[in-house]
């Protein structure tokens, strides 16, 4: 079985080096594929599901002012090579990309204790020094007459999406009695990103 994608254009005058995300059929994820480029290339690719909804996530390279074609069919072995997402001895949770090493520690809710820049040298992005955390959620609670932060209650952290072109963790903890969870996700030769969705045990906020 074999998918031909043909409609991957850019419209630009430069050329685009970015991630794709083709649907394919849930039924699909029971198999390996693999992408190719024109010359029979193979590619990197990830599964990803959003609103239920399976995808295939590929980097793709288009001319400017032009288009790619692509081909996915079934892998004859499995992809090797994931990023890094794990629990370290400390007990922190360290990602690292080819960009960047990230570390989380769940025991300061989940704040981000380490962001390094590997094509700056090495450059930490992180003022250890500051009494607040990086990445920390805080703010003045009227009902209950002071400051709360997350970093006052341990976080837990876990692997969402882990391959060979992104890796996302989930932070789930609390701000007082207001539970929130932030997602992070590094991605194989692209900056980070963090959402939020903070909620109360009845409602949203």
């Amino acid at each position: 079985r074999q998918m031909c994608i043909r409609d991957r254009y850019n419209t630009l005058a430069t050329d685009r080096n970015e991630l794709v995300a083709v649907e394919v059929p849930v039924s699909w994820r029971n198999s390996d594929w693999v992408v190719l480029d024109k010359q029979g290339k193979k590619q990197p690719a990830q599964w990803l599901t959003e609103d239920g909804i399976s995808k295939l996530l590929f980097r793709a390279q288009v001319p400017s002012a032009g288009y790619a074609s692509y081909a996915i069919r079934k892998a004859e072995d499995k992809q090797s090579g994931t990023l890094k997402a794990e629990r370290q001895k400390d007990g922190t949770f360290r990602m690292e990309s080819d960009l960047y090493t990230l570390v989380l520690n769940p025991s300061k809710g989940g704040v981000i204790e380490s962001l390094k820049a590997k094509a700056v040298r090495g450059k930490e992005f992180v003022d250890n020094r500051n009494e607040r955390g990086f990445n920390e959620l805080r703010g003045y609670f009227i009902d209950e007459g002071g400051f709360l932060s997350s970093m006052d209650q341990p976080a837990e952290v876990s692997v969402l999406e882990q391959g060979p072109l992104f890796v996302k963790v989930a932070v789930k903890g609390k701000i007082g009695k207001y539970s929130f969870t932030q997602t992070i996700r590094l991605t194989q030769g692209a900056v980070s990103y963090t959402h939020l969705r903070a909620h109360e045990t009845r409602h949203d906020l």
